[in-house]
């Protein structure tokens, strides 16, 4: 059976994956898929997403350019098909080629809303969203635990009432409100102190432009992030943000996420807080 190659040279996230997603759509059960890149963000964010549904990627690398070869698996077509990936692929196409970033698969932490990623390259999707909209989780949530506190993401004392989106906090500067910064970084710290304890906790929080700094070494906020992150909250960290800011190696916590998976988190989300 003949292979089908896409050609993602020249290209930063989340286009190459999009292309990717489209490819497989229109893709026969094992047949073999050959991507070129000259990106390693871009690169590792497809070589996870294939190995997220099963393509069992084997990648080289040689003057410069990323050679990822998969076969299709069995069931990948439904998650790649759906007309969800247009969005996401409009507004890059209006942003450019400005949007570097990898993604990290979810870890399928107990209660962690989008366990398996169908939609996001490497993450491969990161909700785990259905076509209408609440994460997988949450809906599990509200018939394990139909009286007691369960505080993982989309639970709590009223799941019994119906399915409900989880909410999704934003956090994109270093401090809280406007005036002055020095009071707006200590509101922050009560903030995500504050957030942890939260009944139910919030599905994800994004982190993007000077808000990636807060997951980086040095940040006064690591330990609430990462008792968030323990407790099933999904932490996305723009890769292109940490790029841009030369903080990649400094991440200490969450996800290296894209501007695919963040735009479908939010457009799935409940209530979306941005202190």
């Amino acid at each position: 059976m003949d292979g089908r190659t896409v050609d993602a040279r020249g290209m930063l996230c989340p286009k190459p994956l999009i292309l990717v997603k489209k490819a497989l759509a229109g893709m026969a059960v094992g047949e073999r898929l050959t991507v070129l890149l000259d990106n390693e963000t871009a690169c590792d964010n497809v070589r996870r997403f294939l190995q997220d549904h099963g393509g069992n990627p084997v990648g080289e690398t040689a003057d410069g350019v990323y050679t990822l070869r998969a076969v299709k698996a069995q069931g990948v077509a439904g998650a790649v098909a759906d007309e969800r990936c247009e969005l996401p692929g409009g507004v890059a196409a209006a942003e450019g080629s400005g949007h570097a970033g990898r993604t990290g698969r979810a870890g399928g932490r107990p209660g962690q809303a989008g366990q398996d990623p169908a939609g996001v390259g490497p993450v491969s999707g990161a909700t785990g969203v259905p076509a209408g909209g609440m994460p997988a989780g949450g809906q599990g949530m509200a018939v394990e635990v139909p009286v007691s506190r369960d505080r993982r993401p989309g639970g709590g004392p009223m799941a019994e009432a119906g399915p409900r989106r989880p909410a999704v906090v934003v956090l994109n500067r270093e401090w809280m409100g406007t005036g002055s910064e020095d009071l707006g970084r200590l509101l922050l710290q009560g903030c995500l102190n504050t957030l942890k304890e939260l009944d139910p906790l919030p599905a994800a929080v994004v982190l993007y432009n000077a808000g990636v700094r807060l997951a980086c070494e040095g940040s006064p906020v690591l330990g609430p992030l990462k008792e968030l992150e323990a407790a099933g909250v999904r932490l996305l960290v723009c890769g292109t943000c940490l790029d841009f800011f030369e903080l990649k190696p400094k991440r200490q916590v969450g996800m290296v996420s894209n501007m695919y998976e963040i735009l479908q988190t939010l457009a799935a989300a409940g209530p979306v807080i941005n202190p």
